[in-house]
């Protein structure tokens, strides 16, 4: 299992000036100011899918890692999360068999999307890290021809 990305401020590592200010400025850059993500038909036709798109969109609000883009992705994450309310309801009965194993599958697709849209604290940093290292300049790029 790979070892979980850290934010710049809780890291130990040693970075040359050039590395911790490419990643203060990527971590920094996830904070845009205006997004305007389109809530799909079929979210709003499932009530339950709605609720969460709504709770997602309200504890994000301060958090600026999506982008327009993600619309179909943060969707998808509130219907796995419907699905996993549904199922998790029922476990008021006994789970067995295929419902028990349709729950933990829903669980580990929940929690694989919150990871990619950033909703868990380990995806934020590991975005953020992302963007660092894909701004990262060859300084000697100018020597070699293409």
């Amino acid at each position: 299992m790979p070892k979980p990305t850290v934010s710049i401020d809780n890291m130990n590592k040693h970075l040359t000036a050039a590395e911790k200010l490419a990643r203060q400025n990527a971590e920094q850059e996830l904070k845009r100011a205006v997004v305007k993500l389109r809530k799909p038909d079929y979210v709003k036709d499932d009530e339950l899918a709605d609720v969460f798109w709504k709770k997602t969109i309200k504890l994000m609000k301060d958090v600026t890692l999506l982008d327009d883009l993600d619309s179909d992705m943060l969707a998808a994450y509130c219907m796995i999360s419907a699905r996993w309310q549904r199922l998790a309801s029922e476990s008021s009965m006994v789970l067995f068999g295929d419902k028990l194993m349709r729950l933990e599958a829903a669980e580990r697709n929940r929690l694989s999307y919150a990871e990619k849209l950033g909703l868990t604290p380990s995806g934020r940093v590991r975005l953020a890290k992302k963007r660092a290292e894909e701004k990262r300049v060859d300084p000697n790029a100018h020597l070699f021809g293409d």
